[in-house]
């Protein structure tokens, strides 16, 4: 796959939920905070030229396993997070070693679920993206802020629409601005006069 179509994939989930032109996991609610996740996540990452604070972050999602909730007897005695690079999906046996001591066996039959077939592969077109150095194509628009692909360096809004819209609401604040001291300047006249 072509890093600007997975670039393309990654806007369309963040935009409207979208994995391969349809909707994904719709019912899923994990699906709704899986996309808020990946763009609070990509904030720093667009905002930066170099990346390098939230490199860890991105790589870590995409090879971490959701946590795994580790019992005993019922009670809960902690979390496993487990890596994916690590993992095949299957019956897995663990041993447990505490303080170089084995502290006992733990079986994990590892399914990933869709959701986590999506971050995944979300994460990974995200992290190739960073090191290809076609990141930067990945914008969010300065009106709307839908996420879009730059077809020209620098190009703050998605639609022509967008560009025309911020530009009037910048010229209305001009005038505003404009207007607000020119009164200023008229009630110091008055008070000097």
């Amino acid at each position: 796959m072509r890093n600007s179509s997975d670039l393309k994939r990654v806007a369309n989930f963040l935009n409207y939920g979208w994995i391969h032109g349809r909707k994904a996991l719709k019912n899923d609610p994990g699906m709704e905070q899986l996309r808020e996740q990946l763009k609070e996540d990509l904030r720093p990452v667009l905002r930066s030229k170099v990346p390098e604070d939230a490199l860890g972050t991105i790589y870590q999602k995409s090879v971490t396993i959701n946590p795994i909730e580790v019992t005993q007897n019922g009670e809960l005695v902690g979390v496993l997070s487990l890596n994916e690079e690590r993992m095949k999906p299957g019956l897995t046996r663990l041993e447990f070693v505490v303080n170089g001591q084995p502290y006992g066996q733990l079986t994990v039959d590892y399914k990933r679920s869709p959701l986590d077939e999506y971050r995944v592969a979300l994460y990974r077109a995200v992290w190739r993206a960073i090191f290809d150095r076609t990141i930067g194509k990945l914008r969010q628009c300065g009106w709307c802020e839908q996420y879009f692909l730059n077809k020209v360096p620098r190009q703050a809004y998605c639609r022509s629409q967008c560009k025309t819209k911020a530009k009037h609401e910048q010229g209305k604040k001009r005038v505003q601005n404009w207007r607000k001291n020119q009164k200023k300047k008229q009630a110091e006249e008055q008070r000097e006069g």
